[in-house]
């Protein structure tokens, strides 16, 4: 790809953000001067003021990216003042996975200023994060250069296989980040590995013309509170679970062989860009969409047991811990194993953002009702692809 003929500076909008962007900042913050302004112009993003950047909005910063691109729009950073931030933009291959998924150089996508910036760093050790990264073999530090910075799972004419989700899936077991999670989650660690990362990567590559995915990792330690927290990203570039899922009903096909003995109750509340809340509604797990369901209530219900676009299960492949129950290891069980495991074991969140919707589900604080679910709807912010962040809750954070 090649960044779209320049314009001129004044016809550009500009978004400038926070000291502190979190991924629903970024979120908000681009879908509300979308719905502003003409998304077809030139854009900076202007991160200058930014001290602090949470790991997932580098995904959703790449997916920005290379959708624009796609579509001809140029997109700049203002990359920030603070030179830890910088830095961090490196040590988590944010330039290279921007080269590497668009072909446009990071040169290409700064401000002309901001190339003062590059080769700050002569030598590793002037790198805000090089000792920890590429110095010292430590645990702590093992982490950080393996698990944490941006992973490229299936780029551009890669044959993505079961074997490399199986292999990611495997990653995760390994000793260095097992004993921490083990420490510090609540609940049994070997879940993590086989309910959500072999989920979420399954469910990944089963969205057509996914060409692209990619994961980040996040672990903040508050070592005062004792507690911190785990979060874990991954974007395709395939088609809207909600597309994929609405051609089968278009086509007079169910998404669904019959109810799973297995009824949640779900509380949802929908916000708009404009501020205004939907009144709650609740929905059960035994839904059986068709033609009539609404895109956003057919996004809850992906989520839902027994609910897939495959009934054949062509595509589908158990993990090896679940193969063994008939239940659980049945076509469509994916994403409910996913979310089952996030929330209720681990007491943590899974969040999606796919088309003009983001959608968060957590933990009920009612008996009324099993889960929480609170989306918003940008018209005007067209998400390119599929992301699904899982945030999970640390305990016992007085040593990793």
């Amino acid at each position: 790809m090649q960044q779209p003929n320049k314009v001129d500076v004044s016809d550009r909008m500009n978004i400038p953000f926070s000291e502190n962007v979190t991924l629903e900042h970024l979120d908000r913050r681009f879908s509300y001067y979308s719905s502003k302004g003409d998304n077809k112009q030139s854009l900076v993003l202007d991160f200058s003021k930014s001290e602090f950047i949470e790991p997932s909005c580098l995904i959703y910063l790449i997916s920005l990216l290379i959708n624009r691109t796609r579509n001809d729009r140029e997109t700049i950073l203002k990359l920030p003042r603070l030179k830890k931030v910088r830095d961090f933009l490196r040590s988590w291959s944010f330039p290279d996975t921007i080269k590497n998924t668009t072909g446009l150089s990071f040169w290409a996508i700064v401000t002309e200023e901001d190339r003062s910036y590059f080769g700050e760093n002569p030598s590793l050790n002037e790198q805000t994060y090089a000792g920890k990264l590429f110095n010292h073999y430590g645990k702590w530090e093992r982490i950080l250069q393996n698990y944490l910075p941006i992973l490229e799972l299936c780029n551009t004419g890669d044959s993505f296989n079961v074997g490399r989700a199986l292999t990611e899936a495997n990653r995760w077991k390994r000793e260095v980040i097992s004993s921490v999670l083990e420490k510090h989650l609540y609940g049994p660690h070997g879940f993590f590995a086989s309910r959500i990362v072999f989920e979420a990567i399954m469910n990944a590559v089963r969205h057509p013309n996914a060409s692209i995915i990619l994961t980040t990792s996040c672990l903040r330690i508050d070592k005062g509170q004792n507690k911190g927290q785990m979060a874990i990203t991954w974007w395709d570039d395939g088609k809207s679970m909600i597309d994929t899922l609405r051609e089968v009903l278009n086509n007079g096909n169910a998404l669904t062989r019959g109810a799973i003995n297995i009824i949640d109750k779900y509380r949802l509340v929908c916000e708009y860009i404009d501020g205004n809340k939907t009144e709650p509604v609740i929905l059960t797990s035994d839904l059986i969409p068709d033609k009539t369901i609404s895109d956003l209530h057919l996004l809850l219900a992906a989520t839902f047991p027994g609910i897939t676009c495959d009934l054949k299960g062509e595509t589908h492949v158990p993990s090896p811990e679940t193969a063994a129950n008939p239940i659980l290891s049945s076509p469509g069980m994916g994403l409910y194993l996913l979310i089952n495991a996030a929330c209720n074991v681990y007491h943590g969140s899974v969040s999606f953002r796919t088309k003009g919707y983001f959608m968060e589900i957590k933990p009920a604080k009612s008996d009324s009702y099993g889960y929480e679910v609170n989306a918003r709807y940008y018209s005007s912010a067209q998400f390119l692809g599929n992301m699904l962040t899982v945030n999970l809750p640390l305990q016992k954070t007085d040593e990793i």
